[in-house]
């Protein structure tokens, strides 16, 4: 039997395996970041890109992609590009948007007054920090941990205190708060005052710290007992006159009553005393 013998020609084209190559803007940063994924590869040798950014996202036929993930965490990056004949070719890169610090710090003694005006700052910030800048009510500054600082006993203040933690990533936190030292309520009435008009001692002023101006009062009364004067204002002096007319007292001795409140706890004091009227 003759036998036959066929054949044909064929052309076969084979594409190249694609370079998948992509780049970030960085491998790793403090979160929160708005990380830059850009596709560097041939656009004239793929037809399609899918980005993967690893925390259930993807993105399609971008070049560049901005990407801010939801949390702190690593997240592996996929690029897969396809050729014409649908064949698939990828690469991945890792990335960390590293958890940041949590500034904080527990002062002590807080509140306090101007008795006990040295404080510790106990540091009780969250992560692995390696650094510490403490501004101290702008009086002070320390790069120390705990700082101790004696603030002015002078007088009661409210001082601005602000903390920046750095951590082993460079990721930094800043907390700001505030610090009180209460003064000490107090009250000074002179014993003796001389309504004369000569410029000199001619009103009677009640002084003091910590006063809190709106629960005020002061009286005046003569030795009767009756009162001559009130005031409930604690800038207005007694000028020596009975019931704020043109009638003056004369000299001698009046008792006086205050009610004084504190302005920073509200403690309530009420004290009485004696002042000599001489013209």
């Amino acid at each position: 039997m003759d036998g036959y013998l066929a054949s044909s020609c064929l052309q076969v084209d084979v594409l190249p395996a694609i370079d998948v190559t992509f780049t970030t803007d960085t491998s790793n940063m403090c979160w929160p970041h708005t990380f830059e994924f850009v596709n560097t590869t041939d656009p004239s040798i793929f037809t399609s890109a899918e980005w993967n950014t690893g925390d259930g996202n993807i993105f399609l036929n971008t070049t560049t992609h901005n990407h801010d993930f939801e949390s702190p965490g690593s997240y592996t990056i996929g690029l897969t590009l396809k050729n014409a004949q649908g064949c698939g070719y990828s690469a991945s890169k890792e990335v960390i948007a590293w958890n940041p610090p949590v500034a904080g710090y527990i002062p002590t003694p807080q509140p306090t007054n101007i008795l006990n005006t040295e404080i510790t700052f106990a540091d009780a910030s969250e992560g692995d920090i390696i650094s510490w800048n403490w501004n101290l009510g702008g009086l002070a500054g320390s790069h120390q941990p705990n700082p101790v600082f004696e603030f002015p006993s002078n007088s009661g203040d409210t001082y601005e205190i602000q903390l920046e933690v750095i951590d082993a990533h460079n990721c930094s936190d800043i907390v700001n708060g505030e610090l009180v030292i209460n003064d000490l309520l107090s009250v000074y009435v002179p014993n003796t005052f001389t309504p004369n008009g000569d410029g000199v001692n001619d009103v009677l002023f009640v002084e003091g710290a910590d006063i809190d101006p709106l629960n005020f009062t002061f009286m005046v009364f003569d030795r009767y007992g009756d009162k001559i004067f009130e005031s409930r204002d604690y800038t207005l002096p007694w000028v020596g006159d009975v019931h704020g007319g043109e009638y003056y007292a004369p000299n001698g001795a009046y008792n006086w009553r205050i009610i004084v409140h504190s302005a920073t706890t509200g403690e309530r004091k009420e004290l009485t005393g004696v002042i000599t009227l001489a013209r």
